[in-house]
């Protein structure tokens, strides 16, 4: 009985007679097949090609499944748009630092001007916040130093005092931000912040405390409604004429006023 596919080295053992009936089979030296004609559309084949073509397609499967899966989650139109830019980088070098260095230098063609006008922008824009900062400081302060005034002045002298003292409390006072809470110091003559002379208490000089300092201050005092302290001195009466070397003290006029 024949068989339907020999090999290469069986094919040769055979007769002439019998090889006749042998033809190489498709797509290969090392198979034969019947040589037979084709019935209603079926012929014999080489399964070992068809095998190795399997193999192929299987292969070339699973490489396209990688391929799905590594992009999967990737918007078509941000690839093609990705795409697109890459083909206006053109060629670029293949070594790696010259690469980096040719990427910059296009950059820097391409978007240098209009990032130095955001670094410019934002620049322009940090410093108009630092200005809203101080300026937001120093209304704080004011509105807190007008309320350490208005508790030792008196009703008919607030106004003015909160005008004369005011500058003369800012130059001493400060606000400082510390883990989101503003703090209140006022400052001492070496720039460190003074701390509350209040017997039993620890803790910064309040502005209250610093207005009292001043209320104290005869050169201040009047500004709260306080008279000024008088300056005593001592008075003494020249001797009349002819009572040279004499020296009366007058009682009532011993202890006057300025």
């Amino acid at each position: 009985m024949l068989k339907a596919l020999i090999s290469a080295a069986d094919f040769e053992k055979l007769d002439d007679a019998t090889k006749i009936h042998y033809k190489k089979a498709e797509g290969t030296d090392e198979v034969f097949s019947l040589d037979v004609e084709a019935v209603n559309g079926l012929e014999l084949t080489n399964g070992e090609v068809l095998r190795t073509d399997l193999g192929k397609v299987r292969k070339e499967l699973e490489r396209a499944s990688d391929l799905v899966a590594t992009f999967k989650d990737l918007d078509p139109a941000v690839a093609r748009e990705a795409l697109k830019k890459v083909e206006e980088w053109g060629d670029l070098p293949a070594d790696k630092k010259a690469m980096r260095e040719e990427i910059e230098k296009r950059l820097e063609e391409r978007y240098g001007t209009e990032f130095k006008k955001l670094q410019t922008d934002l620049q322009k824009s940090n410093d108009s916040g630092s200005s809203i900062r101080k300026e937001f400081f120093k209304e704080r302060l004011v509105n807190q130093i007008a309320s350490a005034i208005a508790k030792h002045a008196t009703p008919e002298t607030l106004n003015s005092a909160i005008k004369v003292l005011t500058p003369h409390i800012l130059a001493k006072a400060r606000i400082e931000e510390r883990d989101g809470k503003f703090v209140t110091q006022v400052i001492g003559d070496d720039g460190s912040a003074r701390l509350t002379q209040v017997s039993g208490q620890t803790g910064l000089l309040s502005l209250d405390e610093l207005a009292g300092e001043i209320k104290g201050d005869p050169d201040f005092a009047p500004a709260f409604g306080e008279k000024k302290v008088p300056k005593q001195t001592f008075q003494t009466q020249l001797p009349a004429k002819g009572e040279e070397g004499k020296v009366k003290l007058d009682p009532d006029s011993l202890l006057a006023t300025e």
